[in-house]
């Protein structure tokens, strides 16, 4: 039983040979139980790619997820730290230059800008 009142999207999948499992996101879903073969709670990375995987196999698949589809990972894990993690790598190159013979003076990691994008990453291409 799916208790509409506490859902805040359902992304539904299209199955069939001609639908590439596309998904069709409803704000406010109507949910009849008889409709669905499957039933992914969670719209993470991995609920995201099981639903996927089910409409594209032929089952007629509803997400739902409480708050932003594309999860922890897309959010505030995995994605945003590689921002982090390429601005060190950046800095680290830069003070690496010399023995290249590229002269790089003054190479200074500004923390405030860094985590600014941070958190602008995922944004351009959000799943919702």
């Amino acid at each position: 039983m799916v208790v509409e009142s506490q859902m805040t999207h359902a992304v539904s999948f299209d199955s069939g040979p001609h639908s590439q499992a596309m998904p069709r996101v409803d704000a406010e879903p109507h949910v009849d139980a008889e409709r669905w073969d499957l039933l992914v709670v969670g719209g993470g990375t991995a609920g995201l790619v099981g639903a996927k995987t089910a409409a594209a196999l032929g089952a007629r698949v509803l997400l739902v997820e409480r708050d932003r589809l594309g999860g922890d990972c897309l959010w505030t894990g995995c994605v945003p730290s590689k921002s982090l993690l390429a601005a060190a790598s950046a800095a680290a190159d830069a003070r690496g230059a010399a023995r290249l013979g590229v002269e790089v003076s003054g190479v200074r990691v500004d923390f405030a800008a860094g985590n600014a994008a941070r958190a602008r990453c995922g944004r351009p291409d959000r799943p919702d």
